[in-house]
């Protein structure tokens, strides 16, 4: 879907390309490097993975003098292009300088990164920055474990930028001096923050955490500001005690009724104080059509809905974006966050950035339930692309806080067989559960389902035992090696039981007639006999032929044949007979 091209087929295409002044490239490093190419005039976006070489990395292209292994998968809308780079910052530059040169564009837009892979990482990444441009749009670094000198470094380069996020874990007795002119500057972990370093910001926005300024320092800065044409349109810091008659000393103030209310947009959502909360709370009865759904995939992702009135709401988990320009507080941190709302759908999409997704995954989603008095989530969908436990840690968190779960789906290529487990195990406690799951050809395991719907793919792994402990509505298994003479003691399991199940169909080994109903009575129906039968989830499917079997209540069944040899499918609907 993508090519690195030869110099002869990039100098055509720029040749007859114009520039493309809506194209954004975003760069990105945590543990990998990450480049994405988005358009606001487009949807779908691209994304360049600079990580560790990956099983599907079948293909290779040449980028410098290198070549690079690298695989291509599409999400949705999205492409995300996985390349190895052994120096996985020196391949960020080098695929980022790349893609500039290509879709001709002067500037990178955009830089996130920690100090997680490297202390060093975020000073080497900012260097290569300015030796290539003059100024940075927009930039969120975290650093838990870099030094004062890197740390002075960030700081006197913020002068360039326009908006910028900064979370600096520095030692006690750091101290610098800075300036900053742009639109919005946040700093946490502010201890070191001084009114000289006050003084030289003039932004829009402006919010400083873990600062110790004094009221002293805050009147002076005061007065600064009513002495100057500062930019200044919102002020958050955080301080030692507020002392208003220090604080005000000298100025002219008028003091509002606490009932006197104006409007000032900011941001467009606030998680709102308990005191609010509460309030909200007392009006408004519990709604009971209300759905919370979550996501893990690359991202976490919070789909609240309302069946009744037709509403959504998407709560993102993820990587900071350029529209964070606010922050909201949830428990003990600040997020970036944004908001978006699709006209006609009614949709409000909400971003919030946490540095661990899985655990803002779950603060966001307890916070949502309280506040809208929702006992239980309502769906999981899960992958292993995070992280290869993610699966087991979130149904975790989710049995330690509610008994069962409605509807569960995961799909894992890269997960282990403990984890499959894990999972197996508690499928138990779900009504809807989906299994993809990529486990070695050993992998054993006994379970339990009772619930509405099972469904599980590449199902090598699933026994006759493992069968004979289902009993749901509607069953699904793909790539069993189940025989016919298994198959045949399930059937006559069926026979002998009051199992609820409604539509069965199994993937299996060649289906053998004479072994699949040996010692049951069956009677074939003629190739042109038709019947409707309803499915459980209410589509009405035609029935043709078959063979029909009886259970000892008098239920009848139908096992969906026609007879051909080599079928593999196994497929039996029961009848309702009221």
């Amino acid at each position: 879907m993508l090519s690195m091209c030869s110099k002869r087929t990039h100098r055509l295409i720029k040749a007859s390309c114009p520039k493309r002044d809506d194209l954004k490239i975003e760069v990105f490093f945590e543990k990998e490097g990450r480049i994405n190419i988005s358009s606001d005039q487009e949807d779908g976006d691209i994304w360049f993975y600079i990580t560790e070489p990956m099983l599907d990395m079948f293909h290779s292209v040449k980028i410098g003098d290198s070549d690079c292994p690298m695989s291509i998968e599409r999400n949705e809308e999205e492409y995300l292009i996985n390349l190895f780079f052994e120096d996985k910052i020196e391949g960020l530059k080098t695929v980022s300088d790349y893609l500039c040169s290509f879709f001709k564009i002067n500037n990178i837009n955009s830089v996130h990164v920690n100090s997680k892979e490297n202390p060093q990482a975020p000073q080497i990444i900012i260097e290569w920055i300015f030796n290539r441009q003059e100024r940075l749009h927009d930039v969120i670094i975290i650093c838990e474990n870099t030094s004062d000198t890197v740390a002075k470094y960030l700081l006197d380069k913020c002068r360039f930028m326009d908006i910028a996020h900064l979370d600096l874990k520095v030692t006690p007795v750091f101290q610098t001096d800075f300036s900053f002119e742009g639109a919005s500057f946040i700093l946490k972990q502010a201890q070191w923050f001084t009114l000289d370093n006050l003084l030289s910001i003039n932004c829009l926005e402006l919010e400083v955490r873990g600062s110790i300024l004094l009221n002293v320092g805050m009147n002076s800065f005061l007065k600064h500001w009513m002495t100057s044409n500062l930019w200044l349109r919102y002020v958050s810091i955080d301080m030692n005690v507020m002392v208003p008659h220090v604080l005000f000393s000298g100025i002219p103030v008028i003091q509002q009724e606490e009932d006197f209310r104006r409007d000032y947009r900011r941001t467009m959502l606030s998680m709102c104080s308990k005191r609010t909360r509460r309030l909200i709370k007392a009006f408004c009865p519990k709604r009971d059509d209300m759905k919370i759904a979550i996501y893990l995939i690359r991202e976490g992702r919070i789909h609240i809905s309302n069946d009744r009135r037709k509403e959504d709401i998407w709560f993102y988990i993820t990587s900071p974006t350029l529209k964070m320009l606010h922050s909201v507080e949830i428990g003990d941190s600040f997020c970036p966050i944004s908001l978006e709302k699709r006209i006609p759908e009614e949709e409000y999409s909400i971003y919030l950035f946490f540095e661990d997704k899985i655990e803002g995954l779950k603060t966001v989603s307890d916070y949502l339930c309280s506040f809208f008095e929702v006992d239980n989530i309502h769906s999981v969908y899960v992958n292993s692309l995070l992280k290869p436990y993610a699966p087991q840690i979130l149904m975790e968190w989710i049995l330690n806080r509610q008994e069962r779960l409605y509807h569960f789906m995961t799909e894992c290529k890269n997960t282990s067989d403990t984890v499959a487990e894990n999972l197996l195990d508690k499928c138990r406690f779900m009504d809807i559960a989906h299994f993809n799951l990529e486990l070695t050809p050993n992998f054993k395991t006994s379970f339990e389902f009772g619930g509405a719907c099972l469904s599980v793919k590449k199902g090598h792994w699933l026994t006759i035992d493992n069968l004979l402990n289902i009993n749901c509505l509607v069953l699904n298994i793909s790539g069993s090696i189940l025989t016919s003479m298994e198959m045949n003691v399930f059937l006559k399991h069926w026979m002998t039981t009051n199992l609820w199940l409604r539509y069965v169909s199994i993937n299996m080994n060649v289906m053998v007639q004479e072994v699949l109903f040996s010692g049951i009575p069956v009677i074939q129906q003629e190739d042109d006999f038709r019947r409707d039968y309803r499915r459980p989830c209410g589509r009405v499917i035609e029935i043709t032929g078959g063979f029909d079997i009886t259970r000892n209540d008098g239920t009848t069944a139908t096992i969906i044949h026609d007879g051909t040899l080599g079928e593999k499918t196994f497929c039996m609907v029961v009848w309702n007979n009221e």
